[in-house]
């Protein structure tokens, strides 16, 4: 639903850019091959995911693999704090004011990226609260990511208000390949989850901080 509102808004913005044009054709034209890409990446990235789960399973081990997919979830429900609607807050208003993009972005940014800290030392203080040695500390270990995250989600929402699809795309696609590749590498030759969760939020940082060189 949320993508057909997406592209729907797509549609009106264009037929107001291109007012002499058919709204028809200026749906096919200008909006129809961002909407393929869209689906294509997303579903290739869903195919690798799914194969990338199955293969770090076989490689983890029962025990290892329950405890990393455990953190991983946990950290995932803290996560959600550190947007709570605002990246579709930040790509309508980039839409709507491409020229004052910088300064949305950064009164944005900075009320998530407080919102991303806040919810990182939630799940930090949680983890210490609730669980015991190594979880807790693959759970503080792991929650770094959702600053790191946060930057690049950010950056991604910017790109999309702008109409840069090509950004946002290819930079998410190509993160997550050299993510899984990491992973799978990792696990190949170490059963030890710290070092495991430690590279993963090292290619998260990677990520965040490709999306800022490509923002700037």
């Amino acid at each position: 639903l949320g993508t057909v509102l997406h592209y729907c808004a797509a549609i009106l913005r264009t037929a107001q850019a291109f007012p002499e044009r058919n709204i028809l054709m200026a749906f096919i034209s200008e909006t129809m091959g961002h909407f393929l890409n869209l689906s294509a990446i997303s579903l290739l990235n869903r195919l690798l995911l799914f194969y990338y789960g199955v293969a770090l399973a076989n490689l983890l081990g029962v025990e290892n693999s329950g405890s990393y997919n455990f953190t991983t979830v946990f950290v995932s429900f803290f996560s959600v704090l550190s947007n709570l609607g605002l990246s579709n807050f930040l790509i309508q208003n980039t839409a709507k004011n491409g020229k004052n993009a910088a300064h949305i972005f950064s009164e944005i940014f900075s009320l998530r990226l407080a919102l991303a800290c806040g919810a990182t030392i939630l799940a930090a203080a949680s983890a210490l609260i609730f669980y015991k040695n190594p979880v807790s500390l693959y759970i503080i270990a792991f929650s770094f990511t959702i600053i790191f995250d946060t930057v690049s989600n950010s950056a991604e929402s910017v790109f999309q208000g702008l109409q840069k699809f090509g950004y946002s795309y290819w930079t998410s696609f190509a993160a997550t390949v050299i993510t899984m590749a990491s992973g799978l590498y990792t696990a190949h030759i170490s059963e030890n989850i710290a070092v495991l969760i430690a590279v993963m939020a090292g290619c998260s940082g990677l990520k965040a901080l490709i999306n800022i060189v490509l923002l700037s």
